[in-house]
């Protein structure tokens, strides 16, 4: 999906600083808040709450599956531009994740 770019060193815009963990259980979930890219901070990271994520890890025989509820959006154009963003990049993270799990090209 274009308008992916990773800019990792670029921490103002990309990152999660100021952002919490808001539940954990070991083996099973993991929630917490999120940060929009700069192309939308300055309305999804002025949000009160911002976005929250929630990661649930589900056995299942050898493997593990990976769920993800990115929820906190709202429905104005803006958003809805920012959510599909957000989508898109959600699953360029999972591809890699697959890719670096596995060893190999993600299936």
């Amino acid at each position: 999906m274009s308008g992916h770019k990773g800019e990792p060193e670029d921490r103002e815009n990309n990152s999660t600083i100021d952002c919490r963990v808001t539940a954990i259980e070991v083996d099973k979930f993991l929630a917490f808040e999120w940060r929009s890219p700069k192309q939308y901070k300055h309305f999804a990271n002025a949000a009160d709450p911002l976005t929250h994520v929630v990661v649930f890890f589900i056995p299942d025989g050898e493997l593990t599956e990976v769920h993800l509820i990115h929820s906190g959006w709202t429905s104005t154009g803006e958003w809805e531009e920012a959510w599909q963003w957000q989508d898109g990049a959600w699953g360029i993270a999972f591809a890699e994740l697959e890719k670096r799990v596995n060893g190999g090209s993600a299936v």
